[in-house]
């Protein structure tokens, strides 16, 4: 049997860096740019990998561009642009309902955890275990956060299948030996096609 694993932007919840940047922009009047850099991987990576704590990525970087912007209010812009993908949520109860492990990796930091459980309180519940960087130390798409989750499951990375919106993420999973899908909401029937082939293989 495969496990089955669930990045979390853009797959389990529908999130887009695009709107969240226009949000803070409208809030608080900041550099569009800046704010861009900010909340890119590269901006995000050191809090996402817990070398600094979410209250230092705020203190030390987000108010050096947006001065009178909350740390609360921080949460809450990122809780309002976190929905809930019924897609993917869906496909993750039905494998649920057949037996199979399900799990969530994810490159987040303590903030983004926040603000993700204002909008679904129920959401770190609906995995077997959930893998988020801030807490591993790696990010994706570095070979360590793959293999470091596979070790955690017990499982041989050919029989994780990992589901990620972006294009890189799925390379990294693929080059250490795991199943990998490019994951879009307009995919999903192909999607769907291809786990019921695996499941068949499995047999």
């Amino acid at each position: 049997m495969y496990n089955y694993i669930f990045d979390l932007g853009g797959v389990l919840i529908n999130f887009s860096t695009e709107k969240l940047v226009d949000t803070f922009c409208n809030r608080t009047n900041g550099d569009y740019e800046a704010i861009k850099r900010l909340f890119s991987p590269q901006g995000l990576y050191a809090v996402e990998t817990g070398r600094i704590s979410s209250q230092e990525f705020f203190t030390n970087h987000v108010r050096k561009i947006m001065p009178n912007l909350t740390y609360s209010e921080l949460i809450d812009i990122y809780a309002e642009n976190f929905n809930p993908n019924p897609l993917t949520l869906n496909l993750l109860e039905r494998l649920k309902n057949k037996g199979r492990k399900v799990y969530m990796l994810s490159n987040l930091a303590e903030v983004h955890r926040k603000a993700a459980e204002i909008r679904m309180p129920e959401l770190f519940s609906l995995c077997d275990e959930n893998f988020l960087s801030y807490e591993m130390g790696y990010h994706k798409p570095e070979p360590e956060i793959y293999l470091e989750t596979c070790r955690r499951i017990g499982a041989q990375p050919q029989k994780c299948v990992f589901f990620d919106d972006t294009a890189e993420n799925v390379e990294g999973a693929i080059k250490i030996g795991m199943k990998s899908v490019l994951y879009s909401n307009s995919r999903i029937g192909l999607i769907e096609k291809y786990i019921d082939e695996l499941e068949r293989d499995a047999v």
